[in-house]
């Protein structure tokens, strides 16, 4: 919420009322706009009472004068250290999960972020993607946004095409649906081999909404025409037992099966 500064009044000493004028007077003390009501405006409502209600001569003010200032100084360090405390304590991140490390089917041993690691629970078993935020950060955090939304739980592989990949994200199972969100497109230099993952999209560029695919073998003729987010570092094997379409319908899959669930490897219980 925008901040907004508490009118406070300045007064005269001696007092004259009628040259009492409005001003705006505050300090922010931490980020959550906590007020601190300014030491010059106590020390003068204390003064016109004390001047009003007693008629105590000029040492008198001046010695209460020193009170005030002391109280308000003491009052306000006070105040300060209390939210700064409780403001440092906000400031404090939860422990970040520990790097994973897979091994590839290549024997290639990868170690990954697990904020930026999907996994996708499959019938065999999990297939573990590494995302690529440096390459497609809008397709990542997208992607992500959807995972922890429970978007993609229970979506068919609506489209396998043997030897070339297998196509998924779409929440009415046809190919044609989305989350209703168009990404820009963010074309990289990622050769499209096998365990790529890209975002599918239609004959426009900026097209691209939720599905994907996972490359079972190279098809380099995408390369720089589909935004390429991740690579699959376990569980390729799985990947290669998802339901084959019909080659005649352009791979169409009967009975698909289904992603069951799909979470970002930090959120892992």
């Amino acid at each position: 919420m925008p901040f907004d500064p508490v009118v406070g009044w300045h007064f005269q000493f001696p007092p004259d009322l009628s040259t009492v004028t409005p001003i705006r007077s505050s300090r922010l003390v931490d980020h959550d706009s906590v007020t601190r009501y300014p030491t010059h405006n106590l020390i003068g409502v204390g003064l016109i009472m004390l001047r009003v209600a007693t008629g105590i001569s000029v040492a008198g003010v001046a010695i209460a004068v020193m009170i005030l200032v002391l109280l308000a100084t003491g009052l306000g360090s006070s105040i300060t250290n209390g939210v700064s405390n409780i403001a440092f304590a906000q400031d404090q991140t939860a422990p970040q999960p520990a790097p994973a490390t897979f091994t590839m089917e290549n024997g290639q041993d990868v170690t990954v972020d697990p904020e930026y690691t999907l996994v996708i629970e499959l019938k065999d078993g999990p297939v573990v993607i590494q995302m690529f935020p440096q390459f497609a950060p809008n397709h990542v955090r997208r992607i992500k946004e959807l995972a922890r939304e429970g978007f993609y739980d229970g979506i068919v592989w609506h489209r396998v095409i043997d030897g070339f990949m297998a196509q998924t994200g779409d929440p009415d199972g046809r190919g044609t649906g989305g989350s209703g969100q168009k990404l820009t497109a963010e074309f990289n230099g990622i050769p499209y081999l096998r365990g790529i993952v890209g975002m599918a999209r239609a004959q426009h560029p900026h097209s691209a909404d939720s599905q994907f695919f996972i490359m079972f073998a190279p098809g380099r003729f995408l390369d720089a025409q589909y935004t390429a987010w991740g690579r699959v570092v376990s569980g390729m094997e799985f990947v290669d037992n998802i339901k084959k379409g019909d080659s005649a319908a352009n791979g169409l899959v009967t009975e698909p099966d289904q992603m069951l669930k799909v979470y970002v490897l930090a959120d892992a219980p």
